[in-house]
């Protein structure tokens, strides 16, 4: 995502189902369908993705999609992940409902289990506000940071693996 962007491309449909895992459990970004080249002077467009993972400012104008917006829609993607949750309707409210709550500041529930560094990656990246989020080159530097590898626990198989490897070592 953050090379995306740094080339000025929005995904616009980031979601848990868009995101593919290989064989060694790296990640690759699919269906680039409503992906969209940011240009300064663009006006955006009505084109929206899928509500439950749609930030807030576009959920009230959908032409005001912006880096800020896939970084909310990464954030519930991670709100998955540590929930086993399949998307927000699993909390059994309608897409209005949905869509009219997260508008006014409505987040789910962050799960004790969920390791408290994610937790705070999450919230920084939900923001009600565009603005107060991170941008996705700042949540890499969060990824990296050796503070925030060591907390990471991976399950691969029936081993845990702990840390991560970003070959600087």
């Amino acid at each position: 995502m953050d090379y995306l962007h740094q080339n000025n491309i929005l995904h616009r449909d980031l979601t848990t189902k868009n995101i593919l895992l290989t064989a060694d459990f790296h990640a690759k970004l699919a269906d680039f369908g409503l992906s969209k080249k940011k240009l300064e002077d663009s006006s955006g467009s009505n084109t929206m993705g899928s509500v439950p993972w749609m930030a807030p400012e576009v959920l009230t104008n959908p032409k005001s999609f912006n880096r800020k917006s896939d970084v909310y829609s990464y954030a519930i993607c991670l709100w998955e992940m540590f929930t086993g949750a399949q998307n927000l309707l699993d909390t059994e409210k309608s897409m209005v409902v949905l869509a009219q709550e997260v508008i006014r500041g409505w987040r789910p529930e962050i799960p004790r289990t969920c390791p408290a560094q994610w937790g705070e990656l999450i919230q920084r990246c939900w923001c009600p506000e565009a603005a107060e989020r991170l941008d996705f080159y700042s949540v890499v530097g969060v990824l990296k940071s050796r503070a925030f590898a060591c907390e990471v626990v991976m399950m691969v198989g029936s081993e845990y693996v702990t840390g991560l490897d970003f070959g600087d070592s």
